[in-house]
C-alpha cells in the first residue's frame, strides 16, 4: 500500500505542472505594406533628400512628389514627370530621374510625380495637383513629360483639358506633352489611348529607343494614328543611345529632350 500510495501522491504532484505548461501563441500579424499614400514614406521614399520632397493634395490624401529648382538662373518653365509602372521617379539610374536632375540644372524647375502604381483617374488627379503646385510656385509655362505608362497618362490628360472652353487670354494648364516609349494601352481602360491624338491641340514628342523591337512597333502605330488624325503638331523620333560623357546626369537623351523643350515650350522667359 505504501508503494502505490506514494506513486498517487507524486501523480496528484505532477498533474498541476503539466496543466501549467503555457500553450504557444499565435503567431503577430505581418505589419502593413508602407506606401506612400497618407503621409506615409516608403524606404525608396526615405533616400530622397527631404528638401526636394513635397506633398501634393490629391482626392482627399496626401501624395508624395519630388520637386527641384532650376539652378541656372534663367527658367523656361516647369516639367511634371511621371515614371513607368513600377519604377520610382527618384531611382538613380533611371530615365526619369535622369530628366529630374539634368533639367533642373539647365533651366526647367522639375516635379516628378510618385505615381507608378496610379491608375489612370488617380493619375489624371495626381497632375492637376501637379500643375496647380506649380502654379503656386509661380511657374505657368508647363509640359509634361512620361515613360511607358507614364507618357500614355500624360497623354490622356492633355486630351482631357483640349475641350475646355477658356475665356479669352486663358491658357491651358500644360503647353506640351513628351512622351519616352509610350505605352498605347492602358489595363482596365476602355478609351484607346491612339485616340486621344484627335483631341490634342498643343506639340507632342513622341521619342522611343530604336533598340527594342517592341518599343518600335508601338512607336509606329503612335505614328499611323498620329498622321491618320491628322494631328500636325506631333513629331517622332529614335532616342540615342544614353552613353557617353555625364555631367549631373545629363546625357545624350536628357540633351535631346531639353533641346526640344527650349524650342517648343519655352516661350517665354522667366528671372529669378
Amino acid at each position: 500500500m505504501r508503494t502505490l500510495f506514494i506513486g498517487f501522491s507524486a501523480l496528484l504532484i505532477s498533474l498541476p505542472l503539466w496543466a501549467q505548461e503555457p500553450t504557444p501563441e499565435a503567431a503577430a500579424p505581418p505589419p502593413p505594406p508602407v506606401t506612400a499614400a497618407a503621409g506615409t514614406e516608403t524606404l525608396l521614399d526615405q533616400q530622397v533628400a527631404d528638401n526636394e520632397k513635397v506633398w501634393l493634395p490629391v482626392a482627399g490624401s496626401s501624395q508624395l512628389a519630388f520637386y527641384l529648382n532650376e539652378t541656372s538662373g534663367k527658367a523656361h518653365g516647369g516639367v511634371i514627370l511621371l515614371p513607368k509602372t513600377g519604377q520610382h521617379p527618384a531611382t538613380k539610374g533611371s530615365d526619369i530621374n535622369a530628366f529630374r536632375i539634368a533639367l533642373s540644372d539647365n533651366h526647367w524647375h522639375t516635379l516628378a510625380l510618385n505615381s507608378s502604381e496610379a491608375d489612370k483617374e488617380q493619375a489624371l488627379a495626381f497632375i492637376t495637383a501637379g500643375v496647380n503646385y506649380l502654379n503656386q510656385q509661380g511657374v505657368y509655362n508647363i509640359a509634361i513629360l512620361g515613360e511607358g505608362t507614364g507618357a500614355a497618362y500624360a497623354l490622356h490628360y492633355a486630351a482631357s483639358i483640349s475641350n475646355v472652353n477658356r475665356p479669352r487670354g486663358q491658357f491651358a494648364p500644360i503647353r506640351a506633352v513628351v512622351m519616352i516609349n509610350a505605352e498605347n494601352k492602358l489595363a482596365g481602360d476602355d478609351a484607346k489611348t491612339l485616340e486621344q491624338f484627335t483631341q490634342i491641340r498643343m506639340p507632342i514628342l513622341d521619342a522611343y529607343s530604336n533598340s527594342d523591337y517592341q518599343k518600335q512597333r508601338l512607336a509606329d502605330q503612335r505614328k499611323r494614328a498620329a498622321r491618320k488624325k491628322m494631328n500636325r503638331l506631333y513629331q517622332q523620333i529614335r532616342l540615342p543611345q544614353a552613353s557617353g560623357v555625364q555631367q549631373n546626369e545629363d546625357n545624350r537623351i536628357t540633351k535631346r529632350i531639353r533641346g526640344w523643350l527650349d524650342k517648343n515650350v519655352a516661350g517665354f522667359m522667366i528671372d529669378r
